[in-house]
């Protein structure tokens, strides 16, 4: 709850209403300071000063392409020294008393850059400031780009809610189940879906106002970061098989999938603020490089998972096990089906990545859409193959009764093997706790190692012991 009203003041406390405000300083002869997509009808209201005193050498220009030069025709210098046979129209101005005023009815659907030209002495630093108001047919704020992802963003707040809500149903269905994974997925879907709840609020405070508080700006932006780290890092967990086929990650690989993480999630967020093509570009084939790296140790990683439980598969089968029965075949299963989605998902990525290279200002929007689908999916694939599931009682005790079989037919072996190494002990020899992980793999199996009985102290007048493995037979004769 005071989370919740804490969000409510960053966002209400100090909107600064219609009017953006956008001061800057530069040196360049050209300046783009905005851009704007327009519908028919929309209006623009612009007021703009400079700190130069020779304010007659500055000019304004709103045009509709996003290439400055085009404008010139043949060329800026030219246009400079010529400046006093451009006539003042509704897209191009003169400076005068220092500043400039633009009120506007847009009389078509267009999209609108707009320039500064400076053609006083070159290398001198100018300070800007504008006071801009672009305001679309029936108030809205948002550019034309723009102007769907608050539909989108409801859309996709609704799924989110109806996968919450099967979540923890499923939980509460299963609440018996308790593993870490199931834990950590809980975190990651309910801290997606309250930055999903957030940006919403975000975007429908930008479509009825055109600006939200600074201090909200921040605390979205860091959210993103957070929400694109931890999705990251939860995916190489998941690939290196944490809580599912081992217990434990090695600390070097947590602390080498973090780095990366956070690697990964610093180049994404990067991109969003480049606005130079050239170095946007450059940063684009960075984050493609570094994807398919991701998309390589996710994939060895599961493969090796996916080798590991056919290895496990393949002895059971050896003592005619149903395999189809065994938690070791629904692992399997996960971890086929988590291999597919995951490189779904990542393609969907880097396609994301790249067709933001090309969409014009009227269709950001599909950027918008592809990021939400993007998270959704995965958040989808990860809740759906990982869910906890419900127990079916008779396939657990035919579990159980194939795990004594094993132990039973095991513990024969080793005992006779133990008897033809003359190791005395072996009438106490007994399983007290097997686990399926504990017995040997396929070529461990065909090398037939040797158990051993390690002896304690007589207690109560019997040997106690308890059993290791030992490959080496002179080893053990030594001992």
């Amino acid at each position: 709850m005071k989370l919740a009203f804490f969000i409510i003041l960053l966002i209400c406390g100090s909107t600064q209403g219609l009017v953006r405000k956008n001061s800057f300083s530069s040196e360049d002869l050209v300046v783009q300071f905005a851009e704007y997509g327009f519908y028919k009808g929309g209006t623009l209201d612009l007021t703009i000063s400079v700190s130069s005193s020779n304010s007659d050498v500055f000019y304004f220009f709103m045009s509709k392409d996003s290439n400055p030069k085009s404008f010139f025709g043949d060329g800026l210098t030219k246009f400079c020294e010529q400046m006093s046979s451009h006539i003042t129209t509704p897209t191009f101005k003169r400076f005068e008393d220092s500043k400039i005023e633009v009120h506007q009815t847009i009389l078509e659907d267009i999209d609108y850059y707009f320039y500064v030209v400076n053609c006083e002495k070159q290398g001198m630093t100018v300070d800007y400031k504008a006071s801009m108001e672009f305001v679309n047919p029936k108030g809205e704020q948002l550019s034309a780009g723009l102007v769907p992802i608050p539909i989108l963003k409801f859309f996709f707040l609704v799924f989110w809610i109806l996968v919450a809500i099967s979540w923890i149903s499923n939980w509460i269905k299963v609440r018996d189940g308790k593993i870490w994974l199931h834990k950590l997925l809980t975190f990651v879907l309910f801290f997606t879906l309250t930055f999903v709840i957030c940006d919403y609020i975000n975007w429908i405070q930008l479509s009825k106002h055109g600006n939200i508080s600074d201090q909200f700006q921040i605390v979205m932006d860091v959210f993103s970061i957070c929400v694109t780290f931890v999705s990251m890092l939860t995916i190489l967990l998941i690939a290196k098989g944490w809580s599912i086929t081992v217990k434990w990650v090695p600390a070097s690989q947590i602390i080498f999938l973090i780095l990366f993480s956070i690697l990964l999630t610093a180049l994404i967020q990067v991109r969003k603020g480049l606005q130079n093509p050239t170095s946007s570009f450059f940063v684009l084939v960075t984050i493609i490089i570094f994807l398919l790296i991701f998309m390589r140790l996710v994939l060895k990683s599961t493969s090796q998972n996916i080798k590991t439980l056919e290895n496990k598969l393949t002895i059971i089968r050896r003592y005619d096990f149903q395999v189809e029965n065994s938690p070791v075949w629904k692992k399997y299963q996960m971890f086929r089906f988590f291999l597919l989605t995951i490189r779904l998902v990542i393609l969907l990525l880097i396609v994301d990545q790249i067709t933001k290279i090309f969409l014009s200002s009227r269709y950001q929007w599909v950027g918008f859409l592809f990021d939400s689908l993007n998270q959704f999916l995965l958040c989808c694939f990860l809740a759906y193959t990982f869910k906890l599931r419900t127990i079916n009682r008779q396939e657990h005790e035919n579990w159980h009764a194939f795990l004594n079989q094993i132990k039973e037919v095991d513990l024969q072996q080793q005992r006779q093997s133990l008897i033809d190494a003359n190791v005395s002990g072996v009438e106490y020899m007994s399983y007290s706790d097997i686990a399926l992980d504990k017995i040997p793999n396929l070529d461990d199996l065909e090398k037939q190692l040797i158990p051993v009985i390690i002896q304690n102290p007589p207690k109560n007048g019997q040997v106690q012991s308890h059993l290791a493995y030992q490959t080496d037979l002179k080893s053990l004769q030594s001992n």
